[in-house]
Formats: C-alpha cells, sequence, structure tokens
C-alpha cells in the first residue's frame, strides 16, 4: 500500500478500515482471504502508531488461513502472528513461531521479512551480534528479489541501530545515509526520521553535540510533519544531549513536552529524573525514580538509552556528591543490564555499587 512505504500510516489505517467496512456492508465472510491481507497492512500500519491489533483477531484469521484459497497469503498471516507475539512480549511463543516460518520454503520476500523482525526482537533482548547476523542474512537476499528498494530502505535503517550500539559508527552512518536516501526517493519522511534521528546519535557518539542537536532537531521535524508517535524518541534524543551538555533546565522541559504514551512512561521519567539531579532538585529526582521502580518489572523490551541515561544520573551524582541518589541510579542500571543480558556490564556496575553501600 503506497501510503505505508510513504510511512503515512495514519492514512494507510484509515484507508484499510474503510476497505473493510466495505467487505461488511458486501457480507464478505471471515474466509474470504481478502481480510488476511486487510488485517496484515493492518498490523503494519499501527506498528508505528502504536495500536496493536488483538491477538485474538489475529489467532481467528490465521486459523481461517489454513483453509484452501488462502496459499499465497498463509505465509504472511504466520508471519504476522509471530512479529505480533514476539511485539506484545510473547517471546518465547513468537521466536518458535519464526524459526518455524524460517524452516519453511518461504518466498525471498517473505523469508527477508521474517530475519529483520528476527533480528529487532534480538536487538531489544541486548543479543546484539545475533541481529546483526540476521540483518546480514536479510541483507544477502536483497539483489535477489525485483523492486528492492523499500525493502533495502527498511534493511539499512534497521541495521544502524545495532552498528551504533556495537561502536561501529562508520558503516553505520553509511547504512543510516544509504536509509535517508531511499526514503528520500520513496516520500517517506517518517524513515526519513527515524534516519537522521540515528544520524545525530552517531555524531553524539563522536562527541559533537551541536550536530547531534540540528540532527535530532530534524528528526523531529520530519516526525511531526507526518504525525508519527515516534517522535518522543527523537525528543528524549535532543534531551538526551541536552544534558551531556549540562543544559539541564532545556533537558527537563523537552522531556516533559516530548509525545507521552504509557509504553513510555519510563523513558521520560528516567530522563526528567536525571534532569532534576543536574538541577539539584533531590526530592523530584526520587519522585520520579520511585515511578519508573513501578514500571521496570513491566518493561517487555529496554533501550540501551536507558543505561546511557542512568549513566547521565550516576555522574550528575558523583559530582555533586550525593551518594544515596547516585546508590539509586546504579539499582536502577543493575535493573536494565539484566534486561539486556549485559552480564559483563552489570558485574561492573554491581562492583561499584558494592563499594557504595
Amino acid at each position: 500500500m503506497d501510503f505505508t512505504h510513504r510511512g503515512e500510516y495514519r492514512e494507510a489505517k484509515n484507508t484499510i478500515v474503510r476497505y473493510e467496512e466495505v467487505l461488511q456492508l458486501l457480507n464478505i465472510p471471515k474466509s474470504d482471504p481478502l481480510w488476511g491481507a486487510l488485517l496484515s497492512q493492518r498490523i503494519i500500519a499501527g506498528n508505528d502508531l502504536w495500536e496493536t491489533v488483538k491477538v485474538e483477531e489475529l489467532d481467528e484469521l490465521v486459523a481461517q488461513a489454513h483453509q484452501p484459497g488462502w496459499e499465497k497469503i498463509l505465509p504472511l498471516m504466520l508471519i504476522r502472528q509471530a512479529e505480533l507475539n514476539l511485539r506484545t512480549g510473547r517471546f518465547e511463543i513468537g521466536k518458535k513461531q519464526m524459526d518455524v516460518l524460517l524452516g519453511m520454503d518461504l518466498e525471498l520476500k517473505n523469508r527477508f521479512s521474517c530475519l529483520v523482525d528476527l533480528a529487532v526482537w534480538t536487538f531489544s533482548q541486548g543479543l546484539l551480534n545475533d541481529s546483526i547476523k540476521h540483518l546480514k542474512e536479510a541483507e544477502m537476499l536483497i539483489p535477489q528479489i525485483p523492486d528492492n528498494l523499500e525493502l533495502e530502505r527498511r534493511l539499512s535503517g534497521t541495521l544502524t541501530f545495532p552498528l551504533i550500539v556495537n561502536g561501529d559508527l562508520d558503516s553505520a552512518e553509511r547504512y543510516a545515509k544509504r536509509a535517508i536516501e531511499l526514503a528520500t526517493l520513496l516520500g517517506n519522511r517518517s524513515s526519513e526520521g527515524t534516519n537522521w534521528a540515528q544520524i545525530g546519535k552517531i555524531v553524539m557518539a563522536r562527541g559533537n553535540l551541536d550536530a547531534a542537536a540540528i540532527a535530532k532537531k530534524r528528526a523531529i521535524f520530519l516526525f511531526k510533519s507526518t504525525g508519527g508517535k515516534n517522535v518522543c524518541f527523537s525528543q528524549f534524543g535532543l534531551a538526551q544531549i541536552y544534558l551531556e551538555q549540562r543544559k539541564y533546565k532545556l533537558a527537563l522541559l523537552e522531556f516533559q513536552n516530548a509525545y507521552r504514551h504509557e509504553d513510555y512512561e519510563v523513558w521520560y521519567r528516567l530522563g526528567e529524573s536525571t534532569a532534576w539531579a543536574g538541577l539539584q532538585r533531590w526530592q523530584e529526582m526520587l519522585e520520579e525514580l520511585d515511578l519508573v521502580d513501578q514500571r521496570v518489572p513491566e518493561l517487555a523490551c529496554v533501550d540501551f538509552e536507558l543505561i546511557e541515561l542512568t549513566d547521565i544520573g550516576i555522574r550528575v551524582c558523583r559530582d555533586a556528591g550525593q551518594k544515596t541518589a547516585q546508590i539509586r541510579f546504579h539499582q536502577m542500571k543493575s535493573k536494565f543490564c539484566e534486561k539486556l543480558n549485559l552480564v559483563d556490564e552489570m558485574k561492573k556496575n554491581d562492583e561499584i555499587l558494592s563499594s557504595l553501600v
């Protein structure tokens, strides 16, 4: 669907809903594969809008997809089912489903989707090398698939994330720039925004905070122009740059003004607590950290940026001589390291924590 390829997910979803309404008016039974095709597109559009399709709705259509007439749509429905399970925290089920799919004789385009979805999941679990491996395997399929610019755009943008965390900034920059080039060509402003945000992260890692802020602001503009809710990540990124520059009031305002969604409450509350620490408002800092503590056990996925925020909080509290506050940030970091399976980093952090207690 053109809307989806252009990153206009709200328009895509609205168009799909209208199609579904027409099917209902025509009394088209749920056994018709048209329902599966539309639901598959609605899932794609909903991912960027953070509007997750109900698992029961998808499971019902997957059961239908084993009937005659669904042969072409069945693999796609199974991929969406596995993807939805991974996205909503049913990791073991989703992983097993992906493994089964990759063992099937899939069309190359469907195999590509499985590998990229699996890479996104392994990245969220801190398995960087596995994530890069899946993406490199997907990359090898692209030349064999016709009309592959959209696939290359998706691959390039996705591969940027683990490469940055792995410290391969030159490769990450090359893929991010290619993703921006393709997103511009395809008219996908949402993807442009995502990858400008990554450019900002790369430049920030190299120490050029002013250039990083410019890239993040460009990403925010692009996201806002499409109505994409992922604008919050760029707003968090800009606020983090302000924290690094010790512009704590600006950082606090950016976190407070960021688009709010309950799934990312931990991100903005941890950011606000770090900014409050920089302003030496210790009571406000502790109140925000208490709220973060309540939400951490519910987190299905943890981002590496949460660890970066705790590191800034540790530094700010240490420089201010606030031992109790510093301990709280170390404790928070241990929880994030555990969720990301960062064994060595957690051991190092816990040794420092032991010396403080």
